[in-house]
């Protein structure tokens, strides 16, 4: 290993957010109330009858042991004289009905749960698609928010466990009420003694249990990294260059480094409550041991029935087992709640976003920037100074530029991903932050680098443009030859049914050029008003994208075009051509006269391409 891979090991594995903000604990109660609601929300009638059935089963095993006490003191008091005694069939009826009627309670308990868990749990998994599908896209680009995401992914499910969990403490709270009267009617210090005795190990898995939320919270960071890095040995790309290149032991070393990091913290943690549990439990057995003996010494004095004795062995024995499980479920509900908490936190997050009322008038607007600079949020540095430009309706615009010059950002705003710092930008005449979105994003088509590869029948993939209405396959067929798409979908076996992914049965696994044909294919579907096109044929090859360039170029004349690339031989068609630099607007104005302004960036930029390529022919 080279020191620059160490060095870049030990980064990752003391990364913490530097953001990242201490924040106070919310009350357990406060979850449970915040769950009990969206039960009550998707199914009121399961919550009622689910309490009722879990306070039944609670009391009856209690009912059931008390009757077999009456039954041994009744056979063992001499009393009788015959197996038909009035008294003792009674007992007998009940003590032998009982089971029945736990089986019963059992059955239908199980019933409703089941049936209540599978769709519960569909019903959550919808809210919570619908949610990430409302978050706004700037959100997701931060890294907190992205921390939050890996820990709510690996915690989503914990909303079914903590109902689970309520029903078994009320179980647990039922039987302990019920055991508790007669402990302190017979002897009224048994039961605090028992208390006492259990609450050490309460405290210590509280304890423990907040250590570990802190190891998974601190290194939330580190876990997305090491799903990252992991990932890179499932994807076939990755894989490929990973074998070339002879990377195996460098990626594999740093996931080393990684869980390694996480691993010796949970390993520590486990074995100091190892520890102390061993004390706990010591604790436990003497107090229970000197129960014992009491209750032992009241049935050799003859204040004790047998029946009673064993039924208040077994009361005590449910009185430290309902104690110890109600703590050991408030230790795992203590942990779990951060959490669930992490979820409700997920839930809770706003729209930064703030969506318009106003529809804009039918037919393809203009788009006009009006001294408009903007930074990222948590930044101080502007990635765009003073825009100033209006876009004509149906005109054909490129955007050309270095690397890191502000292009992307750019169409992140008329898409309205973020609001400007400065300045304000219209739609047709109307301020952006005005504009009901949903209705904007109908007229407009975005194709970012970062591009969907849907797991689809292909015909699916391109009609992905508009499912608002039924799939059009002629439509398909035609946005398909568009894109340039149609000759090699029309080559797999099944055609336009094909479906794409390796991981399938009879799966294709198109090639990056392939995919992105498909995704053009997609905007051609659409048919927007308004086309934003970032880099759309990086990984197609010059014939092809001129082929594509010449599909835009014809749209009508009422479609707007805003096409970023970096290949000049292919937008100096357009109508004007900006060039940005630095974050500003330095030239803007057709390849006719851009190529007429002495020292020009675009002038030099186009004839050191040119060039290039003269070179290479």
């Amino acid at each position: 290993m080279t020191n620059d891979s160490l060095s870049m090991q030990q980064a990752i594995t003391n990364t913490k957010d530097s953001t990242e903000k201490k924040e106070k604990d919310v009350f357990i109660g406060l979850n449970f109330y915040r769950i009990l609601k969206l039960v009550w929300a998707y199914d009121k009638t399961y919550l009622i009858v689910e309490f009722l059935l879990t306070v039944l089963r609670s009391v009856l095993p209690f009912v059931l042991a008390w009757y077999s006490a009456l039954f041994i003191n009744k056979i063992t008091s001499g009393e009788l004289t015959s197996i038909f005694d009035p008294g003792l069939i009674s007992i007998v009826v009940v003590y032998l009905s009982l089971p029945l009627v736990m089986g019963l309670a059992d059955v239908w308990y199980t019933y409703f749960f089941n049936k209540f868990y599978v769709f519960f749990a569909q019903y959550i998994h919808l809210m919570f698609i619908e949610k990430r599908h409302e978050i706004d896209v700037q959100t997701y680009e931060n890294a907190d928010f992205n921390n939050l995401v890996v820990r709510v992914n690996e915690n989503e499910e914990k909303i079914l466990w903590f109902t689970d969990w309520f029903f078994y403490i009320v179980g647990k709270f039922v039987v302990l009420a019920s055991v508790a009267f007669i402990l302190f009617n017979y002897r009224w210090w048994f039961l605090p003694i028992l208390i006492l005795s259990i609450l050490p190990d309460l405290v210590l898995q509280i304890k423990f249990g907040k250590i570990k939320y802190g190891i998974w919270d601190a290194k939330s960071e580190v876990k997305r990294k090491f799903n990252l890095l992991t990932f890179y040995f499932s994807d076939i790309a990755s894989l490929t260059e990973i074998k070339i290149f002879k990377n195996k032991d460098y990626f594999k070393n740093i996931i080393s480094s990684l869980l390694g990091s996480f691993n010796v913290e949970l390993n520590n943690n486990e074995n100091r409550r190892t520890k102390y549990k061993n004390l706990t439990t010591l604790i436990e057995v003497f107090v229970g041991a000197v129960i014992v003996f009491y209750l032992m010494n009241d049935v050799i004095g003859k204040t004790l029935a047998v029946g009673t004795f064993i039924f208040l062995l077994g009361r005590m024995s449910d009185t430290r087992e309902s104690i110890s499980e109600l703590f050991r479920g408030f230790s795992i509900l203590s942990s779990d709640n951060k959490f669930i908490t992490d979820v409700f936190k997920f839930l809770d997050t706003k729209k930064v976003v703030k969506n318009g009322r106003v529809k804009i008038d039918k037919g393809t607007p203009e788009i006009e920037f009006s001294n408009v600079s903007f930074a990222y949020p948590d930044t101080k540095k502007n990635v765009l100074n003073n825009f100033d430009f209006k876009i004509k309706a149906g005109e054909k615009i490129a955007i050309v530029g270095v690397n890191g010059a502000g292009k992307t950002t750019l169409t992140k705003l008329i898409m309205r991903f973020y609001d400007v710092t400065k300045g304000s930008i219209s739609i047709g005449g109307e301020n952006i932050k005005n504009i009901d979105l949903s209705d904007y994003y109908q007229r407009v088509g975005h194709l970012s680098q970062n591009y969907a590869h849907y797991k689809l029948p292909a015909k699916e993939i391109i009609a992905l443009g508009n499912t608002e209405l039924p799939l059009d396959i002629d439509r398909v067929i035609e946005s398909a030859k568009k894109s340039g798409a149609h000759e090699f979908i029309s080559a797999w076996e099944k055609g336009y049914d094909t479906q794409l992914g390796k991981e399938f049965d009879d799966g294709v696994e198109p090639s990056v050029g392939q995919w992105q044909k498909l995704a053009l294919a997609r905007m051609f579907y659409k048919n927007p008003q308004i086309w934003i096109l970032d880099e759309p044929t990086a990984s197609i090859d010059s014939v092809a994208e001129m082929e594509i360039f010449q599909e835009l170029e014809n749209l009508p004349e009422d479609k707007t075009v805003i096409l970023i690339s970096h290949r000049f031989n292919t937008v100096k068609n357009a109508n004007r051509i900006m060039v940005i630099e630095d974050g500003e607007v330095k030239e803007f104005d057709s390849h006719h006269k851009l190529m007429k302004i002495k020292d020009g960036i675009y002038k030099k930029l186009f004839e050191m391409q040119k060039k290039s390529y003269e070179t290479v022919v």
